[in-house]
């Protein structure tokens, strides 16, 4: 199953998969459900997604219902913020290929830590970054011209292939929060939770390979670094 493959891809790339036995998680942006679905077939206490986009939770539930039935009980899925749930004290929170596209992220990483049982752990993975060379997820054919271009010309080029009620005035407005890479680090190092493991450019291909070699030169840095994976805990002296 494609969507079973892309998750264990996922977790191999966080250092392995975490136990979920017995435990309460949360899902933040969990789309149609499929991770959450996967977490819930590990005999967890209680699977939680969240997701603002109602289309998302519909067919989240729908999903549920018709391939597992049996997690119904289990696997929940909400239209709702995170500073909006009612739920905390969760054992483990994911958020896998999310975090790019969130707005205010120094808003939401606040809620994250509030939400984590001490010994709580994020599962993080994200990616492409906004600089690196497909940072507008392939609105441009041409490496990193998203970045060369002024975002005027940028916004009018988008504008072009949409109808006049779908007009953009910002590349927030499609659901890019333009974070550099050094915004994401300063963010993951200061949030007051402790990095356990993290990696870069966390793929086989061999251009991501050929990537972080350009990325040990520190002025490429910044263009040739396109994703981060990062297991975070709270820590019992952070309390």
């Amino acid at each position: 199953m494609e969507d079973e493959y892309k998750i264990k891809k996922f977790f191999s790339r966080l250092n392995g998969e975490p136990n979920f036995e017995g435990l309460k998680i949360l899902d933040i942006g969990c789309g149609y459900g499929t991770l959450c679905a996967y977490m819930g077939k590990k005999k967890p206490q209680k699977v939680i997604g969240i997701d603002i986009d109602e289309y998302a939770v519909n067919r989240s539930n729908q999903y549920l219902k018709t391939y597992f039935p049996d997690l119904i009980d289990i696997v929940e899925f909400k239209k709702t913020s995170l500073d909006m749930l009612e739920e905390y004290d969760f054992d483990i929170i994911v958020s896998k290929e999310v975090f790019e596209h969130i707005i205010g992220l120094d808003m939401l990483m606040p809620e994250i830590v509030k939400r984590l049982k001490v010994s709580g752990k994020l599962y993080l993975g994200f990616g492409p970054l906004y600089n690196s060379y497909k940072g507008l997820h392939g609105c441009s054919k041409i490496p990193w011209m998203h970045i060369i271009r002024s975002e005027k010309s940028l916004i009018r080029s988008i504008n072009k292939k949409r109808d006049k009620d779908n007009q953009i005035k910002s590349i927030h407005d499609i659901g890019y929060n333009q974070y550099s890479l050094k915004q994401y680090e300063d963010l993951l190092l200061n949030c007051g939770l402790k990095i356990n493991f993290i990696a870069y450019n966390a793929n086989n291909h061999i251009i991501s390979k050929i990537f972080t070699q350009f990325a040990k030169i520190n002025i490429l840095r910044e263009y040739f670094i396109h994703n981060i994976y990062c297991v975070m805990e709270k820590d019992v002296a952070k309390e």
